[in-house]
């Protein structure tokens, strides 16, 4: 999945799996997450 996210500076894209979800984060590979509120779009 492509997910498009920012973080304090920029606009970014990652292409990953995603591995897990909660009520506030996504949890990508080796216990990377990523705030829901910074993620623009997943395609």
């Amino acid at each position: 999945m492509k997910i498009y996210f920012e973080d304090d500076t920029t606009l970014k894209m990652t292409e990953t799996t995603i591995w897990g979800v909660t009520d506030n984060r996504i949890i990508l590979k080796q216990g990377v997450v990523i705030p829901l509120h910074r993620i623009h779009k997943i395609v």
